[in-house]
């Protein structure tokens, strides 16, 4: 796996969490800090969409990852789903 696809992933992680939070937060009511949020966690979305798909641009970007970099993405996953299960079940 190429070290820009799992950058790419990380950042595609940190925008889904944004964007689930602030979903979650416009149901109660709309604001502007849950519209930041969302229009954020799109940002992010977008960004780790790109940086997947165009490895090039990433200064190393074609290298294989190195496995501290997989270790990080499995904890970060792990991480995700306990904060979407949570926020979902609140």
């Amino acid at each position: 796996m190429r070290r820009a696809t799992l950058h790419g992933y990380l950042l595609l992680l940190v925008g889904l969490l944004f964007v689930v939070e602030a979903t979650v937060a416009l149901t109660a009511g709309v604001s502007s800090a849950e519209l930041g949020g969302l229009v954020f966690g799109l940002f992010g979305v977008g960004a780790g969409v790109l940086v997947s798909l165009e490895p090039r641009r990433v200064p190393r970007g074609m290298e294989p990852a190195p496995t501290s970099l997989c270790v990080i993405a499995a904890v970060a996953t792990l991480g995700f789903v306990v904060a979407v299960i949570g926020m979902t079940i609140a």
